[in-house]
């Protein structure tokens, strides 16, 4: 049904347990996956320099975490730039002709953080950002289905429910790689991981998510859309109403 997977990462501004008000991205990552011959054909990589003021220094938290430097943003491009640029690589890789969807590190990413720093910052955020697959459901789902036809055992309900990324690799075989809280190696790990998926028959049309802008204008998410799932620039999925 796809022809591609846009497998996507972001690091955002941090403090421990009290996080800046606004998080910002400062790490932006998008790998270009064809699925038939399940390689990546090109990447999409920048940092991003903080445009509120509780941000202009990155926390040393923050540093630690991401292995990002305040030197490394000085003269990074800000999120609206990064967006008006990435437009332009979404069409020089004739997305636009494509059928492709999101899969993003963490749901978070895309159910809240980019739509959510466009809404405080003012940016347009393009259509293609409002579906996506959430892993963590897709896993969920598929052991419960091999929980049904008696191929897995109950303990793997343990492993669907510590829901973060290093649970999700392990419960399919998968070795992480490079460091943690990286964008570019997430890309990588979640390549390896749907690989694995792949091969383990998992049925990647289950669980898009949709993200949207309320009436109230309070961010909310659909969970198992089927709607919009050709996501392309010719039949975006759009801002539910």
């Amino acid at each position: 049904m796809y022809d591609y997977f846009l497998i996507s990462s972001f690091e955002f501004t941090c403090d421990g347990k009290r996080s800046p008000e606004p998080q910002e991205i400062i790490e932006f990552c998008v790998f270009k996956y064809a699925i038939k011959s399940q390689t990546i054909e090109e990447r999409f990589h920048t940092y991003v320099k903080p445009q509120h003021p509780v941000n202009e220094k990155l926390s040393t938290f923050c540093k630690m975490l991401t292995g990002i430097s305040d030197k490394d943003l000085v003269t990074a491009p800000s999120l609206q730039q990064v967006l008006f640029d990435f437009d332009i690589w979404m069409f020089n890789q004739d997305l636009h002709q494509s059928r492709f969807i999101f899969i993003p590190f963490t749901h978070f990413e895309l159910s809240h953080m980019l739509p959510y720093q466009c809404l405080v910052m003012n940016y347009h955020c393009p259509s293609y950002f409002y579906a996506f697959i959430n892993l963590e459901e897709l896993h969920k789902a598929h052991i419960k289905l091999q929980l049904t036809s008696g191929v897995a055992s109950r303990p793997a309900v343990k492993q669907i429910r510590r829901r973060n990324s290093e649970s999700l690799l392990n419960s399919f075989g998968v070795k992480q790689v490079g460091r943690k809280h990286s964008g570019v190696d997430n890309c990588q790990n979640t390549v390896n991981l749907i690989v694995s998926m792949q091969q383990n028959n998992v049925d990647f049309t289950e669980k898009v998510w949709r993200t949207a802008l309320g009436h109230d204008g309070l961010l909310i998410y659909r969970k198992n859309s089927t709607e919009g799932i050709l996501s392309g620039r010719s039949t975006p999925a759009g801002p539910l109403d």
